[in-house]
């Protein structure tokens, strides 16, 4: 389990590559653990290495089909390879396993708006939102241009827009 923390810790810190051999000798102490490979598949993914991170993700699946990290593991990897039906289908069984996985929201929110698919998208990012407000800023930002399709769309921007300030400086 120290292994596997310390890789989502040196990935929360954006120290991937760290955050990978962290996540390779935990697996390699216990090859069974599905949380691990699913951290896995998230770290690969954050390396740009998606292809591997849906290997690790699957990898998780089979060790526990009922693991919601897992699913929204499959889900990112598969949106990020442009497999939006595909990523959608496994964003939604993370959700039917863990209704309150923010993660699990978000990413369905980029999957409906890829597949332009307005109201459902941002029915899941408010959702998302509700969930973890910090996401609220992570589309705002949008590091991945997911929502690029809707950035001067009105309901989008009420839902993610920069509230004001309540000091004038």
């Amino acid at each position: 389990d120290t292994w596997a923390n310390k890789g989502v810790t040196l990935g929360r810190l954006d120290r991937h590559e760290e955050a990978l051999e962290a996540d390779e000798k935990a697996i390699e102490l216990d090859s069974n653990n599905a949380d691990t490979w699913a951290n896995k598949g998230v770290t690969l993914g954050q390396l740009g290495r998606h292809e591997e991170a849906l290997e690790a993700s699957e990898k998780a699946i089979e060790l526990d089909s009922k693991n919601s990290l897992s699913w929204a593991s499959k889900g990112l990897a598969l949106l990020n390879l442009g497999r939006y039906e595909e990523g959608l289908e496994a964003t939604e069984k993370g959700i039917e396993l863990d209704p309150n996985n923010a993660s699990a929201w978000y990413n369905k929110a980029c999957a409906h708006s890829k597949l332009g698919q307005k109201p459902d998208m941002l029915d899941a990012l408010k959702r998302a939102i509700g969930f973890d407000h910090k996401l609220k800023e992570m589309a705002n930002t949008d590091p991945n241009k997911d929502f690029e399709p809707y950035n001067d769309d009105a309901a989008f921007q009420e839902l993610v827009g920069e509230e004001l300030s309540s000091s004038s400086e």
